[in-house]
C-alpha cells in the first residue's frame, strides 16, 4: 500500500481516546484509522511516569506493525509523560499528542478556569509550565479526578456511580465563578453533559480535539502523506484486553462520541 493510504494510529490508556478519534474522523473523513486501547492497563493516570512511558512504548511498537503513517496519542497522561521519549525513539513518524486545552480556554477570554485531569497529568512538568504561563491574569484551578476515568472505562451507563463521584469532586467549585472547564482527560468528554448538569449556569468546555486534528493534518501535509482517496476511510479497533465484548464496547463508545462530541 502507498504510504499516503496507510492508516493513522491512535492510542489511549483505554477507550477514552475514542472521543478524540471521533473528532479526528470528522475532521479527516477520508483517512483510515487504527485505534488501539490499552484497556488491560487502564487507567494510566494513577501510575508512575516511568510505567506510563513503558506502556506507551509497547503500544506504539504494536501500532507500527500494521504499519501506520502517523500516531496520535489520544491520552493526556501519556502525552505528558511519554511524548518526548516517543518522538526521540521514532523520529521518522509524526507523533501528535493531546494535552489539556488551557491555552484555548485562556484565549477565549475565560476568567475562571477549572482544569479536570488525572493526578499524573496535573503534577507533571508539562502541565505546570502551561499553568505558570497563563495563571498571572486568569484564575485557574486544578482538580485531580481519581476514579473518574476508571468508572467511564467500566460502564458509561452507570449513571448513579458517575454522578455521585462527579458531585463529590465538583462540590467545592459549584459556587465559584467558574466560566470554563478544561477536560484534561479524553475519558471526560463522555460525561460532559453530566458535569454541566451540576452547575446552574452554562459552562464553556475545552477538550483540545481541534488542535490535535489541525496538528495531524499539518504534519501529514508537510510529509505529503495526506490520503489521495476520495472515499470515506475505515476504522479498526483493537484492545490489549482480551475480552469478547471489548471491541463491541469500543464501537458503541465511538457511536456515542460521533453523536455527542464535536470539535471545540
Amino acid at each position: 500500500m502507498d504510504k499516503v493510504n496507510l492508516p493513522i494510529g491512535v492510542f489511549d490508556s483505554g477507550l477514552g481516546g475514542i472521543s478524540t478519534l471521533a473528532v479526528l474522523k470528522q475532521y479527516l473523513p477520508n483517512e483510515s484509522f487504527v485505534f488501539l486501547g490499552d484497556s488491560l492497563n487502564a487507567p494510566y493516570g494513577d501510575k508512575e511516569k516511568s510505567k506510563v512511558i513503558q506502556l506507551s512504548k509497547n503500544v506504539v511498537n504494536q501500532l507500527l506493525q500494521f504499519p501506520v503513517k502517523a500516531i496520535v496519542i489520544a491520552c493526556n497522561t501519556a502525552t505528558s509523560a511519554a511524548k518526548n521519549e516517543l518522538c526521540e525513539l521514532y523520529p521518522d513518524i509524526p507523533i501528535i499528542g493531546i494535552e489539556p486545552a488551557l491555552k484555548e480556554a485562556v484565549d477565549s477570554g475565560s476568567q475562571s478556569i477549572l482544569v479536570m485531569g488525572t493526578k499524573l497529568t496535573l503534577k507533571l512538568e508539562k502541565f505546570n509550565k502551561l499553568l505558570s504561563q497563563y495563571s498571572s491574569n486568569t484564575d485557574i484551578y486544578r482538580l485531580a479526578c481519581p476514579g473518574l476515568a476508571d468508572l467511564i472505562e467500566q460502564d458509561i451507563d452507570d449513571t448513579d456511580a458517575i454522578d455521585q463521584l462527579l458531585g463529590k469532586l465538583l462540590k467545592p467549585f459549584l459556587n465559584d465563578p467558574i466560566d470554563s472547564i478544561v477536560l484534561g482527560c479524553t475519558h471526560y468528554p463522555f460525561v460532559k453533559d453530566r458535569i454541566q448538569n451540576l452547575f446552574d449556569k452554562d459552562i464553556n468546555f475545552f477538550t483540545g480535539f481541534t488542535g490535535v486534528a489541525k496538528q495531524l493534518e499539518q504534519q501529514l501535509k508537510d510529509k505529503n502523506a495526506l490520503t489521495n482517496s476520495n472515499s470515506k476511510g475505515t476504522i479498526e479497533f483493537f484492545s490489549s484486553k482480551k475480552d469478547n465484548n471489548g471491541i463491541q464496547r469500543y464501537k458503541n463508545y465511538f457511536e456515542f462520541a460521533v453523536e455527542n462530541i464535536r470539535n471545540d
